[in-house]
C-alpha cells in the first residue's frame, strides 16, 4: 500500500502546480509538477501539464516529448494532442502541426472550429493565404468567432495584409 499512497499524491502536486501556473508563479508550479514527476513518471496528467507550462515559456523542445509521451499510451488523449500541436506550431514546426490537427479533426467529433482556426493560423504562417480563408470559414460555420481574434493574433499578420483577409472580412 506504499508505493500506491505515493502514487496518490501525484494529482493533487498537479493540483497546486495549476493553480501556481494561473497566479503566475511559473518557478512554483514548475517545482511542484518536477516533485510530481519523480513520484510517478508515468503518469499521464503530470506529464501533459508539465509540457505545457514548459510550453508557455517556449521552451517547446522540451515539451513536445511530454506530450509525445502521453500520446504514445494514450492516442486519444485530446488535450495532449492539442498541446502537442500548439507546441509543433510555436516551434515552427508546421508540417507536424498540420498532421496533429489533421489528426484531431478526424478524432473529435464537436467544437472544431478551434482546430480549422489553429489550421488556419498554420496556413498563415506559411504565407498560404487561400487555405487560410478556408479554413477561417470552416471555423465560422462551425460555431468559433474568429473575427475578433484574427484582428490581434499575431499568427495572422501576414494574412491581414492580404485580398484574402478583406474577402473574408465582407
Amino acid at each position: 500500500a506504499g508505493l500506491e499512497q505515493l502514487l496518490m499524491l501525484a494529482a493533487p502536486l498537479v493540483h497546486l502546480g495549476l493553480i501556481q501556473s494561473n497566479r503566475g508563479d511559473i518557478d512554483g508550479a514548475m517545482e511542484l509538477l518536477e516533485k510530481a514527476l519523480k513520484i510517478d513518471q508515468h503518469n499521464l496528467d503530470v506529464r501533459n501539464n508539465y509540457g505545457t507550462i514548459l510550453s508557455t515559456q517556449s521552451k517547446f523542445e522540451e515539451a513536445i516529448p511530454h506530450f509525445l509521451f502521453v500520446l504514445k499510451r494514450d492516442p486519444a488523449h485530446v488535450q495532449a494532442r492539442i498541446n502537442l500541436s500548439q507546441a509543433y506550431e510555436e516551434a515552427g514546426l508546421y508540417s507536424e502541426a498540420m498532421t496533429e490537427y489533421r489528426t484531431l479533426d478526424k478524432t473529435i467529433t464537436h467544437n472544431k472550429g478551434y482546430i480549422y482556426y489553429r489550421m488556419a493560423r498554420v496556413h498563415s504562417q506559411q504565407k498560404k493565404f487561400s487555405e487560410c480563408e478556408d479554413y477561417l470559414e470552416m471555423a465560422l460555420k462551425d460555431g468559433f468567432d474568429v473575427l475578433k481574434l484574427i484582428t490581434s493574433d499575431n499568427g495572422f499578420i501576414h494574412f491581414r495584409e492580404t485580398q484574402a483577409y478583406r474577402r473574408f472580412l465582407d
